[in-house]
């Protein structure tokens, strides 16, 4: 895909899960290569260990990024997910079966919000 093209859209999202402490290294570049905009809008979305409470700082570094872009950030999201960082490995893991139902249904309700933003203007 060419990062420019994406100027073309009223809203664009960026996610991944989260490795290391941090959004995946492939997304990091593409976001680190995309032209400056005018005035796009963007959300972010990702899958960790420890859920929606915590996702701040994994989310914060992407969305300062995409903000030196010239994208304004209009919501983010996170759940949790199957988490095998090194400790948890070693006990099978930590959030097996994440994301569940539940989390597909607040992800749903968190399109219909954007949905609603980019809609209102």
């Amino acid at each position: 895909m060419d990062p420019a093209s994406l100027a073309d859209y009223d809203l664009v999202g960026f996610g991944s899960g989260v490795f290391a402490m941090a959004m995946h290294p492939r997304l990091r570049d593409f976001v680190a290569r995309l032209p400056g905009v005018r005035s796009g809008r963007a959300f972010v979305f990702s899958a960790n260990g420890l859920g929606r409470l915590q996702s701040r700082p994994f989310s914060r570094p992407l969305s300062r990024l995409l903000e030196d872009r010239g994208y304004e950030i209009v919501g983010t999201f996170a759940c949790k997910g199957f988490d095998t960082w090194l400790p948890l490995r070693l006990v099978g893991g930590l959030n097996k079966g994440r994301p569940n139902a539940q989390d597909l249904d607040r992800a749903r309700a968190f399109a219909a919000e954007l949905r609603a933003k980019v809609e209102a203007g």
